[in-house]
């Protein structure tokens, strides 16, 4: 059976205190967790859901992502 792997979602010029990521399909802010990527991805944020990466934010600190002024719904 043949594997799809689907890239993880990439944000390259996201500015922290002036752009914000949408939460879409029931999302909450609660439902993230934030962790600094490795290797070639050691600069960049990660998003995931349970265990899931579902966001890359280039150049962006996990820490200062992990707010949730950085965020809207809908």
């Amino acid at each position: 059976m043949p594997c799809t792997i689907t890239p993880t979602p990439n944000i390259s010029d996201f500015e922290l205190g002036t752009d914000l990521i949408s939460l879409m399909g029931g999302v909450s802010f609660e439902d993230l967790s934030f962790s600094q990527g490795s290797g070639e991805r050691a600069a960049d944020a990660l998003i995931s859901i349970s265990d899931d990466v579902v966001l890359q934010a280039a150049n962006v600190q996990a820490s200062a992502l992990n707010d949730q002024n950085n965020f809207t719904t809908g």
